[in-house]
């Protein structure tokens, strides 16, 4: 990991009192504060979407947006549609890794583990108590709140980060097209985008937060 990056990590877990878990954990962190403050402009708490650990299927961070907010409980799901007697959704995956390369292996493990989040049926990836805990309220928000989303189906967005350089290599973007065809095919998501970023990306990202300004960082996958 480059110094730049190191040096931003050590200001993220010192202005938000985190205490260092290692250099992998603290930038699975960093990397899930700096995407949802893009997606998410109101204050949360970065240990709320921070999924990774043993059995994590791959994930890292997980963000459910309901009707304009970050929700962590089945019930706040029924309020703000109680409430706004509508269901807008948007689920936002994260996947970091601390390398200085985007490896093909790790990359379709991410996505396949977006795709088992969404299992009809008894999901193929063991789940740890967060990402179960999660993959509940999406469950819930398919199988009650359906008839509610009169604008449309929920969006999924998934973010793969490493400390590296993204130059397009044709092999993964042909890959991650695969895999986005696949998940699209699910026919549960009005639309599907994937996001690449680097160490340059996350660390305009960063600063972004710092300047409060949405920045247009990343590379959008439409294929």
């Amino acid at each position: 990991m480059d110094r730049i990056t190191k040096s931003l990590i050590e200001a993220f877990l010192k202005e938000h009192e985190i205490e260092s878990e290692g250099e992998a954990i603290d930038f699975e962190k960093f990397c899930n504060y700096c995407v949802l403050s893009r997606e998410y402009p109101e204050t949360f708490k970065v240990e709320d979407v921070s999924v990774g650990s043993s059995n994590d299927t791959g994930l890292d961070g997980i963000a459910i947006i309901v009707n304009g907010k970050l929700v962590d409980s089945i019930e706040e799901v029924d309020d703000l549609a109680d409430i706004n007697k509508r269901m807008e959704a948007t689920f936002i995956f994260i996947q970091s890794k601390t390398s200085n390369t985007f490896d093909s292996g790790d990359m379709l493990k991410f996505f396949e583990g977006v795709s088992d989040f969404f299992a009809e049926e008894q999901p193929v990836l063991e789940r740890n108590e967060m990402v179960e805990y999660k993959a509940k309220i999406a469950t819930h928000i398919y199988s009650k709140k359906s008839s509610m989303m009169v604008r449309g189906r929920p969006l999924c967005k998934m973010y793969y980060i490493t400390t590296g350089k993204w130059t397009d290599d044709k092999n993964l973007v042909r890959r991650m097209s695969a895999k986005k065809h696949e998940i699209e095919d699910k026919n549960i998501f009005e639309k599907v985008e994937i996001q690449a970023l680097g160490a340059d990306e996350i660390r305009k990202l960063y600063q972004s937060t710092k300047l409060a300004l949405s920045t247009d960082i990343g590379i959008i996958f439409d294929f």
